[in-house]
């Protein structure tokens, strides 16, 4: 629905996702957010075998999905094309 209303600002980029991190890596003081599995690997590597406490963040079912989803699991505001099957 936002693509309809405002395709323009989309087109030039003025639109972001906001998405919440997958890990929180805290080392030496400094604390890291990795959103993939590949991007907590790189950060861990980086660290060079340095001590690091590692959380996985849990995402809520609205933030996985994409949608924003009802009490009786069906998606509100879903976009038109979701790029998955919803078995309908």
């Amino acid at each position: 629905m936002l693509y309809r209303l405002v395709p323009t600002l989309i087109r030039e980029g003025y639109v972001y996702i906001a998405e919440s991190p997958l890990y929180e890596i805290e080392s030496k003081g400094k604390t890291y957010f990795a959103y993939s599995d590949r991007e907590k690997a790189e950060i861990v590597d980086s660290l060079n075998g340095a001590k690091a406490s590692i959380s996985r963040k849990e995402r809520s079912r609205r933030e996985r999905s994409g949608h924003d989803v009802a009490d009786d699991d069906e998606p509100r505001d879903a976009p038109p094309h979701t790029g998955h099957a919803r078995g309908r």
